[in-house]
């Protein structure tokens, strides 16, 4: 035997799947905020722009997130169902490559990380907001619209 701990999995992994799912919801939608009392970092407009294209990139808009917070603290809080707030993790940045699993929180709940890159993703996507597709068809029809009553200058 080579030491390492036996691990079996069966069906029973998925009970009460739903009902943790609804939890998880709730939380992600109702019960965490994040604070930077220091702001955010300032970071190369390409860098933007390359969120902008990939906002649903977990990866990309995870660098995103921590070249963001760089230098800067972060709290976490989490909401009862009274609507008190309590603060469950206060950390700096040290740099992008950060491992996050040095702070408890983060560490016990993974998935707190991928909302805190989501919800930087959502706040670049209302700081940059981008028009839909059909409102993309409309401004194309209307310069083909334009166009076509625009005389042509001939000389």
């Amino acid at each position: 035997m080579s030491g390492k701990p036996f691990l079996a999995l069966d069906a029973s992994i998925m009970d009460a799947k739903e009902h943790h799912e609804a939890i998880k919801l709730d939380v992600e939608l109702n019960r965490i905020s994040f604070e930077f009392p220091g702001g955010l970092s300032t970071i190369p407009l390409i860098e933007e722009c390359r969120a902008l294209n990939s906002l649903d990139d977990f990866d990309l808009m995870y660098d995103i997130t921590m070249q963001l917070l760089t230098g800067k603290p972060v709290r976490i809080f989490l909401k009862d169902y009274k609507g008190d707030k309590h603060l469950v993790a206060e950390f700096i940045v040290t740099d992008r490559n950060m491992d996050l699993r040095g702070v408890e929180f983060l560490n016990s709940f993974p998935v707190i990380v991928n909302w805190l890159a989501q919800f930087v993703a959502d706040m670049l996507s209302k700081k940059y907001p981008r028009p839909s597709e059909g409102e993309l068809q409309l401004t194309a029809q209307e310069k083909k619209k334009q166009k076509a009553k625009t005389p042509l200058n001939t000389k």
